[in-house]
């Protein structure tokens, strides 16, 4: 993933059929735009339509994206129904269709159907619709009309009542009237003349589904977007079926004749941009194995917070992990009646937290969203803001192994990219509080020394050939971090407490397991298990040298009371 980029710029990237030259010329984030209106609609009944004919079958694209939608919505409390024709026949598990002939039906038959389902929306992703001259036309111009029910006389009517959303990636399915006279005049196409409300363009339309489902995460805070495993699974399913790549015309395990493996490219970096940062940098499950250090430093910071709470409110830990605090906080306020929600970017972290702990309602969700599901009267957060998103794509050693941390010039470097992070994390927080919030975190030149033998030690093992390994992490001065609040916020400074924190890390041995911790996770998926074990002596042995322990001279926080 490129620093910078949106989810707009993803599903448009790899154009190989002139939505690039559509972008330019609508220059507008258009599935952004589309999905934050979606948003003010109230949730109810969703048309989904898709399916489009290929050589006998249904194509690839369309219905992965559209399933996974579909999903994405149920989850969300939506009532998704996918409209498409019999070419899709058992494609879509768990979901409800509605197969529309292929003679179709009078406009009664339509309306009843309206009436019937009362949608407040439609959408439609990869669905040929009429050209102007009111034929259904495939990517070469042939005639398909005969295999291609006349479901846009559905979705023209329903536009009548509810919204309409459509995804495309050529020039002739539902939605691109809106952009007609370019597909015309630029991509010398006889383009469908059906618009819609909201149009997105999209390279492959299933990405441009993806990119629906999210924003939609984002907003939700919930982990609806589909793993590359899980559309590899899907699209299996579906040519088992008889579904055939669009552009290839054959059944085989492709989409619009790409490499499928840029799936998993599109689908992480969605994730990527969507949780804020890169994913496996959170901490591992053996940290609670190796260190205390950081619970002992979370359990003092609830202990200074549990005076101020009132009863009977609402209490959010951002960066709760596997939620150990969270419950620990529950325990000392039981009898408050105060109701407690746990918030964090590992969706396995929060999984291991609803299964340990009852009465506390676990969520995935970054503090760097743009919007906040809802409001708490009380926030806190340990030791969690520092983290920041995915580090610049520049940022990367010639070798290909992004450092653990930035040394003190590239700090400087990159230093108003890491303060625009640390503003977006304090406007949600500002955005989600309705009181107080006690904020503990990292400030200004921490364990510098652990950091540069971390990189050392990777350097020396695995000097060429490793994928990137992302640690992101910026310290904020304190004048930066209050600076921030200051201009970008509605948020009081009640009390800035700064001091050293005896962490419990005396030996060697203890170091590492401090180390492991926050490391584990990353290193694991870049270098395997053997390579981590090989990497972990290494750095044992350099620890004995050269580091001796952590101690409170290397690790001062800042502890912020806010108020609204």
């Amino acid at each position: 993933m490129i620093y910078g980029d949106s989810i707009d710029k993803v599903i448009l990237r790899h154009s190989t059929r002139g939505m690039d030259v559509l972008q330019k010329r609508y220059p507008i984030e258009h599935c952004k735009e589309a999905v934050y209106n979606f948003l003010k609609l109230p949730k109810g009944t969703v048309f989904l339509y898709t399916g489009f004919y290929v050589g006998g079958f249904a194509e690839t694209d369309g219905p992965i994206g559209t399933y996974f939608l579909a999903r994405a919505l149920k989850s969300l409390s939506y009532d998704p129904i996918i409209v498409t024709d019999e070419l899709c026949d058992g494609f879509f598990r768990e979901i409800q269709t509605l197969s529309i002939p292929f003679e179709g039906y009078d406009e009664r038959g339509y309306l009843d159907i309206l009436d019937k389902h009362r949608p407040v929306a439609h959408v439609s992703i990869e669905r040929c619709g009429k050209n102007s001259q009111g034929k259904y036309a495939n990517m070469r111009g042939k005639d398909i009309g005969e295999r291609t029910a006349p479901v846009d006389d559905l979705f023209a009517l329903g536009d009548k009542s509810a919204p309409t959303f459509a995804v495309g990636d050529g020039g002739n399915e539902i939605g691109m009237g809106n952009f007609k006279d370019a597909i015309e005049n630029e991509l010398s196409l006889v383009p469908c003349v059906v618009g819609c409300d909201y149009p997105i363009i999209a390279s492959v339309s299933n990405w441009g589904a993806y990119g629906f489902i999210a924003y939609l995460e984002e907003f939700y805070a919930k982990s609806v977007l589909p793993s590359f495993e899980e559309a590899d699974e899907y699209l299996e399913y579906i040519v088992s079926l008889g579904s055939v790549d669009g552009v290839k015309s054959e059944n085989v395990k492709s989409v619009d004749g790409k490499d499928w493996e840029i799936e998993k490219e599109i689908l992480g970096d969605l994730k990527a941009l969507v949780i804020g940062c890169n994913n496996n940098f959170t901490m591992a499950e053996t940290y609670e194995e190796h260190s205390k250090s950081q619970q002992n430093i979370g359990l003092k910071l609830i202990e200074k917070f549990i005076p101020q709470l009132q009863d009977d409110k609402s209490l959010l830990d951002i960066g709760c992990g596997p939620g150990n605090l969270t419950y620990e906080t529950r325990k000392r306020v039981k009898d408050k009646g105060i109701s407690l929600f746990g918030m964090d970017i590992d969706a396995e972290a929060i999984k291991k937290a609803q299964s340990k702990y009852e009465n506390i309602e676990f969520f995935v969700g970054s503090f760097f969203s743009e919007r906040p599901v809802r409001k708490y009267d009380y926030i806190f957060s340990n030791e969690a803001i520092h983290w920041t998103p995915q580090v610049p794509e520049e940022f990367s050693s010639k070798d290909g192994i992004i450092y653990y941390f930035f040394n003190k010039e590239d700090k400087l470097k990159y230093r108003e990219w890491g303060l625009s992070n640390l503003t977006k994390t304090f406007k949600f927080i500002d955005a989600s509080l309705n009181d107080k919030a006690i904020l503990q975190f990292g400030l200004d030149l921490q364990l510098y020394n652990v950091y540069d033998a971390i990189n050392s030690t990777l350097f020396e093992l695995f000097p060429r050939d490793v994928k990137k390994i992302n640690f992101p992490l910026f310290y904020p001065t304190l004048e930066e971090a209050r600076d921030i609040i200051a201009k970008h916020t509605t948020l009081k400074v009640e009390l800035c407490e700064v001091e050293s924190v005896s962490l419990s890390e005396e030996t060697p041995e203890s170091v590492l397991g401090f180390i492991k911790g926050f490391t584990h996770n990353a290193l694991v998926g870049t270098l395997g298990e053997g390579g981590v074990e090989i990497f972990y002596e290494r750095l044992l042995e350099k620890i004995r040298d050269e580091i001796k322990s952590v101690s409170e001279e290397q690790w001062k926080h800042c502890t912020l009371h806010l108020s609204k």
